[in-house]
């Protein structure tokens, strides 16, 4: 009977014993499949910011040097000093840009993919004057051109410049009436903004014997005369480039009613002068937003306006007096809406008789007129809705 018992006892303790190292062999598995787990997190939030600095790393550079993002679209071919600060020091990274409608970039980290959507030059529109109609310019002009990227090979402060970015087309007329005699030629481009200097090829010259010079944005090499300044670019959209968005009614309605961004008011055809000078002395955020025909004739001096944004919606738009604004304007009228079309005629009709300055510049087309006393050091970007309009400067 005793040995029936020991046995018991022995075979219980053994099966105690076989119970409690299952139980331990699987916490073990349990405890290794969740270290492993950890490890695995570990690593793919590694993975993560190693692709999400990169893409941080990515628009840095582009910040800080000035260049457009396509010449990040060649993997083969990027610049040196961007793969050394961005690719060669996050050890199996690799970014890609691909370019639709917007720009894609797209950096992987092992398993892990992130992708940044970014519009073409979004609120940095290319050129000191952005018009996608019609351009003439008569008189003797000289513009001082944005400046982008430095230029591969070069000194280092040589720099690519657009003067002019144009969707249809560009004419220059000399006149020795018109503008400031003084000038050594008809047209020039500045070649030097702040401590950057435009590389020879994008600085253009036209001489005083030149009657004409026009560059058609289909056929730009049919125009030897202009040089890489003038910037054709038949698929401009800008007023995407200036709100991110596309230019539909129900967005230009949302921006333009935003009252953290603009102040809008309806204009009537008279002296915007004033309104444009009232606005902008109080206003260090908020841009201005003038729905009609707006004419400058009295003196606008505002030099601290730096960042600002002034724009004139469905109406011509003359400037006649002293224009200092350091901000941008922007001109978008669209004459396929039959009331803004004739609210623009009858806009230049009424000058035809007033103010007899304007008339030789007054066509079936014409939507803009400025005299060349003065630019905005922001530029000009000038929406035409149909190619059958025209802006002249003089």
């Amino acid at each position: 009977m005793k040995k029936q018992s020991g046995v018991i006892a022995l075979m219980t303790t053994s099966l105690l014993l076989v119970v409690a190292l299952v139980v331990t062999m699987g916490a073990y598995k349990t405890s290794l499949y969740e270290i492993k787990r950890a490890q695995n997190e570990v690593e793919s939030r590694k993975n993560y910011w190693k692709a999400d600095g990169l893409l941080e790393c990515t628009l840095g550079y582009l910040r800080s040097s000035g260049k457009s993002i396509d010449v990040l679209e060649d993997a083969s071919n990027r610049p040196e000093e961007f793969t050394a600060g961005c690719i060669s020091n996050r050890g199996s990274v690799s970014l890609t840009v691909s370019q639709d409608t917007d720009y894609v970039l797209t950096a992987t980290s092992n398993t892990n993919t992130l992708t940044r959507t970014m519009a073409n030059g979004v609120n940095q529109p290319k050129g000191a004057i952005q018009v996608s109609g019609d351009l003439e310019m008569v008189g003797t002009v000289t513009i001082t051109p944005s400046v982008g990227a430095k230029v591969a090979g070069q000194p280092e402060d040589m720099f690519e410049c657009t003067s002019v970015r144009f969707s249809d087309s560009f004419t220059f007329r000399y006149d020795s009436q018109k503008g400031f005699g003084g000038r050594e030629y008809g047209y020039s481009t500045s070649s030097v903004n702040g401590e950057k200097k435009c590389h020879s090829d994008y600085v253009t010259i036209i001489g005083k014997d030149s009657i004409a010079a026009s560059i058609d944005a289909s056929k730009p090499t049919e125009s030897p005369e202009f040089s890489k300044d003038f910037l054709p670019d038949t698929k401009m959209d800008l007023f995407k480039e200036l709100f991110g968005v596309a230019g539909s009614k129900q967005n230009v309605t949302t921006i333009s009613d935003d009252t953290k961004m603009f102040v809008k008011k309806e204009v009537n055809g008279t002296d915007c002068s004033s309104l444009i000078s009232n606005h902008f002395p109080d206003e260090k955020k908020r841009g201005l937003w003038l729905v009609g025909n707006c004419e400058i004739s009295g003196s606008v001096s505002e030099s601290d306006t730096q960042g600002q944004m002034l724009v004139i919606e469905n109406g011509a738009f003359a400037v006649n007096g002293t224009f200092v604004f350091n901000g941008l304007v922007y001109h978008k009228v669209d004459t396929t809406n039959t009331s803004v079309a004739s609210s623009i005629k009858s806009f230049w009709q009424e000058k035809q008789t007033t103010n007899t300055v304007y008339k030789p510049y007054i066509t079936a087309d014409t939507v803009g007129v400025q005299f060349y006393s003065s630019t905005p050091n922001g530029g000009w970007s000038l929406i035409l809705n149909t190619e059958s309009q025209r802006w002249w400067v003089t």
